[in-house]
């Protein structure tokens, strides 16, 4: 299933937009095949502040991967209401999980250097994920 309605299509169509449709359809693609249904977490308290710092690590890649699902099927909805606030809105939210992905990244790199240690990385990646609760991870979009 492609990220935009018929109608949406339509749009790109029409503003002779079809190589940047067939862009964004083809990101969305791989974006879909990125994400899981569910990451199997078990009871936080058993287990290692390694193991942890790995499942947060895959939690907060999926809760971006989510955001960004969300993010481009919202675009299409706010296109066809001609929703110009929604789409910055939607920009910044890109924006902004970029910066919690470099955030991520940066940590990675600082722990990997041994400049912190692993449990300050585990408590930074504990951290980026509660900012981005991944409750409904697993569902739909709401705007499709």
């Amino acid at each position: 299933m492609g990220c935009f309605s018929d109608d949406v299509k339509k749009v790109f169509k029409d503003w002779k937009q079809d190589k940047l449709l067939e862009d964004l359809e083809a990101d969305y693609a791989q974006l879909v095949e990125r994400r899981v249904a569910e990451v199997e977490y078990g009871d936080p308290d058993t287990l290692s502040p390694k193991k942890r710092a790995i499942l947060n690590s895959t939690v907060l890649r999926q809760a971006l991967l989510h955001r960004a699902d969300c993010l481009i099927v919202g675009t299409g909805a706010m296109l066809l209401a001609k929703n110009v606030y929604g789409m910055a809105l939607a920009a910044r939210g890109h924006l902004e999980a970029t910066a919690v992905l470099g955030f991520f990244c940066n940590r990675v790199d600082t722990f990997s250097k041994g400049n912190i240690d692993s449990q300050r990385f585990e408590s930074d990646i504990a951290d980026a994920v509660s900012m981005h609760p991944v409750s409904t991870a697993g569902g739909p979009c709401l705007a499709r």
